[in-house]
């Protein structure tokens, strides 16, 4: 098993070549300075998984819980991240960390991590949490002029996790619906 040390709320493997070499393939983490960052979701999927031990700063092993416990004090999202990174990684995706402006995740296309860029950014939605349709708006023309597809995640209460795209209303039928309920 991989040992990774836990830095902040980063994770960090190193020492192991093999080992970095071998989750960097798998589109896990961030290379820099032969040093292997890990997310917050990452680690806890790879801690799921039993593919890393993650030792604290007295090299004591952390449990997937203590590292819940210590994500969520910089991040209140985790859990619900975590749900849909596992989904996703599950299904057999390469997921990395988002580009902003509200999205959470990149997806690759099967196979396509390292050979293409992501097609697909996910937009992570707690059920019951309320957000104007403006915001996602928003967000939906952000993603499209990247050329990419946005990916609602809507996670219910029971942690299942259900996809939806979210494409934009071209702007002349825009206006032709502000017009029509003009009338």
């Amino acid at each position: 098993m991989v040992k990774a040390k836990l830095r902040g709320f980063e994770t960090i493997v190193e020492d192991n070549q093999e080992a970095i070499g071998f989750l960097v393939d798998r589109g896990y983490g961030r290379l820099e300075d032969g040093l292997l960052t890990l997310s917050p979701v990452e680690t806890l999927y790879l801690v799921s998984e039993g593919k890393i031990e993650v030792l604290d700063e007295r090299d004591s092993s952390l449990s997937i819980d203590q590292l819940l416990s210590i994500f969520l004090s910089y991040d209140p999202d985790i859990w619900v991240k975590y749900l849909v990174y596992r989904d996703l990684r599950s299904k057999g995706y390469v997921v990395k960390e988002g580009v902003g402006f509200g999205c959470d995740f990149r997806v690759y296309r099967k196979g396509g991590y390292g050979r293409e860029a992501a097609r697909f950014l996910i937009f992570t939605l707690p059920e019951g949490r309320s957000y104007k349709l403006s915001e996602l708006e928003d967000i939906a023309s952000k993603t499209k002029r990247l050329g990419k597809d946005l990916i609602l995640a809507i996670i219910d209460r029971r942690g299942d996790v259900v996809y939806y795209s979210l494409n934009l209303i071209p702007s002349k039928f825009k206006a032709d619906r502000e017009v029509e309920e003009e009338l």
